[in-house]
């Protein structure tokens, strides 16, 4: 696997095509290889952000205008996007092993986010090494209040959730694009 890190990308864009259109902006912390692949997620991002808003267009992106920051700080463990009502999407990274007390801090960490301003959370568990039970109950507790998805889970963790019974309570999907569309579309069903 390679080396992600945390990318800030700033898009710019229009909901209609005609030139004279207001311009809108979304930033995104992006974990990713290198750049290409940062703004690969944004644009993806933008997308699914504007149809959770309810917006039946979809966003024009002024190539001109795209900002992509420089790599900074290395993820190695499994990265959870806190997809908002505002223009930026942050990500929180965990520890590849989910032990005892890194579970303090996912549960700490997810706690902090308020529902009401939150569309959902989707974790990308494909880093992941190890999960204890304790921060199997975290996600247990988290999934309902911040509309919780996981994607591409390792398969030795898909067996600890199987066996658990965790896999049938959990939004799980195979990979992040899947999460965010099913997200979306449990968005647009509460409308």
């Amino acid at each position: 696997m390679a080396t992600l890190h945390s990318i800030p990308v700033v898009l710019t864009y229009r909901l209609e095509r005609h030139q004279t259109a207001a311009l809108h902006s979304l930033h995104v912390d992006t974990v990713a290889s290198n750049q290409a692949a940062a703004l690969a997620v944004a644009r993806v991002f933008s997308r699914h952000l504007c149809a959770m808003r309810g917006l039946q267009q979809q966003p024009q992106i002024v190539d001109s205008r795209i900002r992509i920051g420089q790599p900074s700080h290395s993820v190695s463990g499994p990265y959870a996007y806190i997809i908002g009502i505002s223009n930026r999407i942050p990500h929180l990274s965990f520890p590849t092993r989910l032990d005892n007390d890194s579970a303090e801090e996912m549960s700490a960490a997810l706690k902090g986010i308020d529902p009401r301003l939150t569309y959902g959370v989707v974790l990308d568990c494909a880093p992941m090494q190890f999960i204890a039970t304790s921060a199997l109950a975290v996600l247990g507790e988290q999934h309902r209040r911040l509309r919780l998805h996981l994607c591409r889970i390792p398969t030795p963790i898909r067996k600890v959730l199987e066996i658990v019974g965790m896999d049938r309570l959990l939004n799980i999907h195979p990979d992040m694009r899947s999460a965010l569309d099913a997200l979306s579309a449990r968005i647009a069903r509460h409308r």
